[in-house]
């Protein structure tokens, strides 16, 4: 959803938080502004804004392995929910889909409002390298990449983010609205392995973890 109200999805203040929603699609930088369950996007970003949000992709690594270091091989295994993704299965489709989303931003910069595509992330789910790839790999995969991503984020033209791309979901967004959903899927994952652990070795449905 694209409107006034936005949630800025601050891993580092630690994504369960009381969310505050700030009148006019502005910032308050004093708040912990936090995860959301529904993806609510600023259409338009300040240049400050922005840098928030860009600055948040890098330590999405941080968050995920104080969540998952700590766990077995088998402890991988358990789920948020009765047939859901193992917290296996989370950290890998996060690889690909963060893969493809980079993709489709550059894809963005370089064509004139493309539709990008999709892909079937149920089928993704169940191909062998999601079970056989040591998660550490996955995770250094995943860092390295967004890595790469920040650098070209922190190094384009303010114009550059008013470009657009065409999904199946959103429709035509614009690259600003494209890094907001960026960080808001990760960090959705993020709280799905959360409560996987929870739910598995706490005995909870509710989600307790805080990044310290």
């Amino acid at each position: 959803m694209i409107g006034k109200s936005y949630h800025l999805y601050n891993i580092l203040s630690g994504y369960h938080e009381t969310a505050t929603e700030v009148d006019k699609g502005g910032f308050n930088l004093k708040e912990n502004i936090v995860w959301n369950e529904d993806f609510i996007a600023k259409e338009k970003l300040t240049k400050e804004e922005r840098l928030i949000i860009i600055s948040e992709i890098p330590q999405i690594i941080n968050s995920i392995r104080k969540l998952v270091n700590p766990l077995t091989e088998s402890q991988l295994e358990y789920t948020y929910r009765e047939s859901g993704w193992t917290i296996r299965q989370v950290i890998n489709h996060l690889v690909d889909n963060d893969i493809n989303a980079y993709f489709r931003f550059k894809r963005g910069l370089t064509e004139s409002d493309p539709m990008v595509s999709s892909y079937r992330e149920d089928l993704f789910a169940e191909l062998i390298d999601y079970q056989i790839v040591p998660i550490n790999r996955s995770l250094l995969f995943l860092e390295m990449l967004h890595q790469r991503f920040s650098y070209l984020l922190t190094h384009l033209e303010p114009i550059q983010y008013d470009k657009t791309i065409s999904t199946e979901v959103l429709g035509s967004i614009t690259l600003d609205i494209a890094i907001q959903r960026f960080v808001w899927h990760n960090v959705h994952h993020i709280k799905q392995i959360d409560k996987a652990i929870q739910k598995n070795i706490f005995n909870t449905e509710s989600s307790t973890y805080k990044k310290q």
